[in-house]
């Protein structure tokens, strides 16, 4: 509803109906200051003193009177407004950061596990990231054995590795957090859980190659785009794990979550139907 349409008069009507705690910005404690000062409606709020307002509450509501009065306080933004044209783009919010992390269903001892664990997660985090068109320049890994049970051996440890480039290649992220993991793995523990968190996120755009550094090769490149954009498409349309890398495990991993206690899937997962018998 515009109100600039309505005459000053229906406006001043209008505001004489709305409690001074509906009024955009003027909480439940608030709303009780002003009404001890018997501003109890919109209307009220709106023909208040300005200055006086500023000095005993704020300047937050000082701005809500002057909006109140058609001055123009608060900022307009308009990348809001045209990302909301977009269907697809009313859902994506976008993250500054991106961790995909999980306990395992089982302590796990071994280095190929963890390997497929962390690859796994690298995969979940990079779809994401994706998902709101953006790339990454961070990566970091982290494990960590059962911090409460004092019977087990403690260590848990983590490291961030840049990107020369920054990228949101499935590939490429997945190479990287390997390579981190490598760095932080010790053998002799038995690990409950394993991080995965990409950073330094930006939108996706034109790439600034450097110089000094050799070609990218999951950064810019169109073949690159184009089997990300395949393995997204396969994974939404025939169910997530469909199409992945073999670094995130080819046979039944027995580090994923227990899932044992989960309701039936029934209007998302085909073979979950409920099966009717006349």
């Amino acid at each position: 509803m515009d109100l600039t349409c309505l005459s000053q008069e229906t406006q001043d009507a209008l505001y004489k109906t709305v409690k001074v705690g509906k009024v955009w910005g003027i909480g439940k404690q608030l709303s009780q200051k002003l009404e001890s000062q018997n501003i109890l409606t919109a209307y009220d709020l709106k023909y208040s003193d300005p200055k006086t307002i500023r000095q005993q509450y704020s300047v937050n509501v000082e701005r809500t009177l002057l909006e109140l009065n058609g001055q123009a306080c608060l900022p307009f933004h308009e990348n809001t407004l045209a990302k909301s044209a977009d269907h697809h783009a009313e859902n994506i919010i976008e993250k500054k950061q991106i961790i995909s992390s999980r306990s395992f269903g089982q302590l796990v001892e071994h280095f190929d596990e963890m390997r497929q664990a962390v690859a796994s997660y690298t995969a979940v985090a990079a779809e994401k990231l994706r998902g709101q068109n953006g790339t990454c320049q961070m990566v970091t890994v982290y494990i960590t054995t059962p911090p409460y049970r004092e019977n087990i051996l403690q260590y848990h440890n983590q490291i961030n590795l840049p990107l020369v480039y920054p990228s949101d290649s499935t590939v490429l992220l997945s190479k990287m957090t390997l390579r981190a993991l490598k760095q932080i793995w010790k053998p002799g523990f038995q690990y409950l859980k394993a991080s995965v968190s990409l950073s330094k996120i930006n939108p996706k755009g034109s790439l600034q190659t450097d110089l000094f550094a050799p070609n990218p090769q999951y950064s810019g490149n169109q073949k690159s785009d184009a089997l990300m954009s395949v393995m997204d498409q396969m994974n939404h349309r025939m169910g997530k794990g469909s199409l992945q890398l073999a670094n995130s495990g080819l046979q039944q991993q027995s580090w994923k979550m227990n899932r044992n206690l989960m309701s039936p899937r029934c209007t998302t997962r085909w073979n979950e139907l409920q099966v009717v018998k006349a």
